[in-house]
């Protein structure tokens, strides 16, 4: 007679999974190596990626893993769909298509599928090739690309250069390119970030001031107050080339100072001297966004 331990393992485990043809041909024609990756990684990878031509070479996440795979349940069988609808002509999905037998089809709205237009800005963005950016916009949409921006702004492309990835002469290009449009007149730091709190790793350590943004503020609003508080000399990079607050911009916080935007001459140092830090640098050298949703 089993015991009750048993019989509640038994009644805990569940059927066996119903047999996966699509993604046993998958590894059979050598696109993935095992059902195991293919369930963790939930899509299929391009890998010669290198040798297409653009856009497909890109090195975006959208570029190489133009395919994403449903897990199958009990309820559905494993699907494919496209990363981004703009990705029927990439090579490997027609090579993918033509080993499969069918066509691959665009995320429908409600695919549980999550699509990969974010990806594409933020990774050409850290990759310094925004310029390449501008002329796949297609594959992203704006509030993406702002926050592809904000992310530029805020981390590291060099981080002997002292700065962020992009500067901010490069992010009002992007932005202007998506049309998200500075806001008209000052903008309250209180409204755009939050209050600026030292930060010290180590006791007796030297704090610093990271820069935060309000949770109930869109994409554009933070990278246009990221701009202009760079522009205006409030925020600036630490020695690793992340964005924190500058004396400056935490005295003006507390002071309640507005953030308007910075006359052109005070733009043009800034970015003189951003450049002179970074000439030799990949994306630079060549020459704004926004929308309030």
């Amino acid at each position: 007679m089993a015991s009750k331990g048993h019989k509640k393992e038994e009644a805990r485990q569940l059927p066996p999974l119903p047999p996966d043809p699509p993604g046993e041909k998958l590894v059979r024609l050598g696109f993935v190596a095992n059902l195991y990756l293919l369930d963790i990684n939930m899509a299929l990878q391009a890998h010669d990626t290198a040798g297409m031509p653009e856009p497909w070479s890109l090195p975006s996440r959208l570029m190489r893993f133009p395919i994403r795979v449903l897990v199958p349940s009990h309820d559905a069988p494993r699907r494919l769909t496209l990363t981004h609808p703009g990705l029927e002509a990439h090579p490997f999905v027609q090579r993918v298509e033509a080993g499969i037998g069918e066509r691959v089809p665009p995320p429908g709205a409600d695919d549980p599928i999550v699509r990969g237009d974010g990806g594409h800005a933020l990774d050409l963005i850290t990759a310094v090739r925004w310029r390449d950016l501008l002329t796949t916009l297609a594959f992203t949409a704006p509030s993406c690309v702002a926050g592809g921006v904000s992310f530029g702004l805020s981390y590291p492309g060099d981080a002997r250069k002292g700065r962020g990835a992009i500067t901010t002469r490069e992010a009002r290009k992007i932005l202007a390119a998506v049309c998200l449009e500075e806001p008209a007149g000052g903008a309250r730091p209180q409204i755009c970030l939050q209050p600026p709190r030292p930060c010290t790793g180590e006791p007796g350590a030297k704090p610093r001031w990271p820069v935060n943004t309000k949770l109930s503020l869109n994409a554009g609003g933070h990278a246009w107050a990221l701009v202009r508080g760079l522009e205006a000399g409030w925020l600036t990079y630490d020695g690793s080339s992340y964005i924190v607050w500058s004396p400056r911009g935490v005295a003006a916080y507390e002071r309640g100072a507005e953030l308007a935007s910075a006359t052109p001459a005070r733009a043009a140092e800034t970015e003189a001297a951003t450049e002179a830090a970074g000439r030799d640098r990949p994306g630079s050298w060549q020459p704004d966004l926004f929308d309030r949703n």
